[in-house]
């Protein structure tokens, strides 16, 4: 419970990333370089990814247990692939010539996904698996943490 409780948070922040391969301009300005450099001082199309950054808020370590607790669950979910050397493991040892493989980037995945869905899909993983979590750790906790760090989690702009 001590880790769980952080007495000593602060306010989140808030930045952006910017996205120079999605860049038609820098990616042209790339192509047409003849030194070690680009200059390029506005591109007109430069996006920014949002990024909130809260390492000492007050959900935070509530939020990494309840990972870990997520995590456990959604090895017992049959379509589920780690990251990418697992995804490999699981292609044939021979792919037909005439197969495609498709490639998809989502945009904004978590931010776009409300938050009584999240807490539905929450609760369908913890009734449909068995013997994952210990007895200690109840339902109701883990859904209540659920919904206090997604409908609780404070940007102070």
């Amino acid at each position: 419970m001590d880790y769980i409780s952080n007495s000593k948070f602060s306010e989140s922040y808030f930045y952006g990333l910017p996205e120079i391969h999605k860049s038609e301009e820098i990616s042209n300005a790339i192509l047409e370089q003849n030194s070690e450099y680009i200059e390029l001082l506005r591109p007109n199309n430069l996006k920014f990814r949002p990024i909130v950054g809260g390492p000492n808020s007050v959900t935070q370590n509530l939020s990494h247990f309840i990972d870990i607790v997520i995590k456990l669950l959604c090895r017992e979910v049959a379509s589920f692939i780690r990251d990418d050397m697992e995804f490999l493991n699981h292609l044939p040892t021979t792919v037909n010539p005439n197969s495609e493989l498709i490639t998809f980037d989502n945009v904004s995945l978590y931010t776009n996904i409300p938050h009584d869905l999240g807490i539905t899909a929450g609760k369908y993983l913890l009734e449909n698996t068995e013997n994952v979590i210990e007895n200690r750790l109840t339902k109701e906790f883990i859904l209540a943490s659920l919904k206090l760090i997604l409908e609780r989690n404070i940007l102070l702009l």
